[in-house]
């Protein structure tokens, strides 16, 4: 499993930022891989003591969004075939709100991780704020965080 997740994080920070952006606008759901692939390469992989907490939270904080949109749309499907729309409303907004959630801690950790692993190579970082902003705007943000990524990478193998 560890080989996997490490092939796959990988494989996102060595894109383009033009196929990054692709599929991030059109699907979506990679915007929660490439997050998790920040995090997981640059902060996670490069610390000796690995915090398991952590890792958990990151783990939650990526799939949770993921699985919930499956959920998502098949509640939306059985509102269409239901006369009770409300009842699942109620039933499905904590689930929505603990999403939104895990997509903010998600971001908040992405920038964190990226901001540190600049700070800790002594490279100019714009700080973890500006970051955040850039994560969650993604739309700009990819251009300018993935040329970069493929920097760190390479200077992450050029170590190891």
């Amino acid at each position: 499993m560890e080989k996997l997740i490490e092939k796959y994080s990988k494989w996102f920070l060595e894109q383009k930022p033009i196929k990054i952006f692709l599929l991030c606008m059109l699907l979506g759901l990679p915007f929660y891989l490439w997050m998790f692939s920040i995090v997981y390469q640059l902060d996670i992989k490069q610390n000796n003591k690995r915090n398991k907490w952590k890792e958990f939270l990151l783990y939650f904080s990526t799939f949770y969004p993921l699985f919930y949109v499956f959920i998502f749309i098949l509640f939306m499907i059985n509102i269409l075939f239901s006369n009770d729309a409300n009842s699942i409303f109620s039933i499905i907004l904590p689930f929505h709100f603990l999403a939104m959630l895990c997509s903010l801690i998600l971001m908040i950790m992405c920038a964190k991780s990226y901001t540190k692993f600049e700070k800790s190579n002594h490279i100019n970082t714009s700080g973890a704020f500006v970051n955040f902003i850039l994560i969650a705007y993604y739309i700009v943000g990819i251009w300018i965080f993935q040329p970069k990524l493929n920097n760190y990478i390479e200077m992450i193998k050029s170590k190891n």
